[in-house]
């Protein structure tokens, strides 16, 4: 971190605006840790918006 003050800043703002609802994000899109070759082509060819997670 070259400035924790500014970012600090940041992050705050950020988590009001989610809480304010004025950000929606993406809930991660859950998959079965046995499709983890098929997520990691999904990722790379941009058919996931955001976050995946393998569930083992």
């Amino acid at each position: 971190m070259t400035n924790p003050t500014a970012n600090t800043e940041l992050m705050t703002e950020v988590l009001r605006s989610a809480a304010e609802g004025v950000l929606n994000p993406i809930e991660p899109e859950s998959r079965p840790l046995e499709a983890a070759g098929e997520a990691m082509r999904d990722l790379l060819d941009r058919r996931v918006a955001g976050k995946l997670c393998l569930v083992p």
